[in-house]
């Protein structure tokens, strides 16, 4: 593989050809289909109103009362907004 200067290595539809991990060919369904979804021109604003919601759900806990209803429903969107965070 010709190395090349760091302005042309990768454009945004190019995927290197390179093992990842030792193991995720370039050729594997999964690893195509991860560049695929992260190279999609809206996933970064996706990821930031996930951020968003994520820290407004954290910053409107009551930190005194809790038990209450309300830090349990906002601990599972917390929760799920973590979840998604950790799978994408």
């Amino acid at each position: 593989m010709e190395l090349k200067p760091w302005a042309q290595v990768i454009f945004a539809d190019e995927m290197l050809n390179v093992n990842q991990f030792f193991s995720l060919c370039c050729c594997y369904r999964f690893r195509r289909l991860c560049h695929r979804i992260v190279n999609l021109r809206h996933f970064d604003s996706f990821m930031l109103v996930i951020i968003m919601l994520s820290s407004i759900t954290i910053a409107i806990e009551d930190p005194l009362d809790d038990d209450s209803e309300r830090n349990k429903v906002l601990f599972t969107f917390t929760s799920s907004f973590r979840l998604l965070q950790a799978v994408i």
